[in-house]
């Protein structure tokens, strides 16, 4: 019922028709420190510490600003969601840090989305601590734990 933003459509629906009930709920967020870490080169979450480490394979850092969209694109007429869906970077995954934007995660219930906005947020804050004293050590794949399945949240 009422308006509906017309670049939330355009983010949201084509990532809801292509990927079904795994994206029963999206999320796009510009909170403070997730987006500073959208707005480094090379930004996105570091495999820094094992908390991060359960978003080893589920993030992707698209490095495409396409500008003020969908009004004034540099890229023209751009469907944004279409173009996320295309990108190689953002392919399998289900958290993107858009450049120079937020972030946008998908999940298929709004609990899932809720606990990985909250998290994701608490990371990214530590990284960019992290990040004012030095190059941070990435975890290798070896030192990266499956970690997911010990947040009990989202083993229900």
């Amino acid at each position: 019922e009422g308006p509906v933003q017309g670049a939330a459509v355009a983010l949201h629906a084509p990532l809801h028709r292509a990927h079904g009930r795994a994206a029963r709920v999206l999320f796009h967020t510009h909170q403070p420190w997730s987006t500073a870490l959208a707005c480094i080169e090379e930004g996105g979450l570091a495999m820094y510490h094992p908390d991060a480490a359960m978003y080893a394979r589920e993030t992707g850092f698209d490095e495409v600003y396409t500008g003020n969209w969908p009004i004034g694109s540099r890229a023209g007429p751009v469907d944004e969601g279409t173009r996320l869906l295309h990108s190689a970077a953002l392919q399998g995954k289900r958290v993107g840090f858009l450049a120079n934007h937020g972030i946008l995660l998908r999940s298929d219930t709004v609990e899932e989305a809720v606990f990985d906005a909250v998290h994701l947020e608490r990371l990214a804050g530590q990284q960019v601590h992290a990040m004012q004293y030095g190059k941070l050590p990435r975890l290798g794949a070896a030192e990266r734990p499956e970690a997911r399945q010990f947040y009990s949240l989202l083993a229900v």
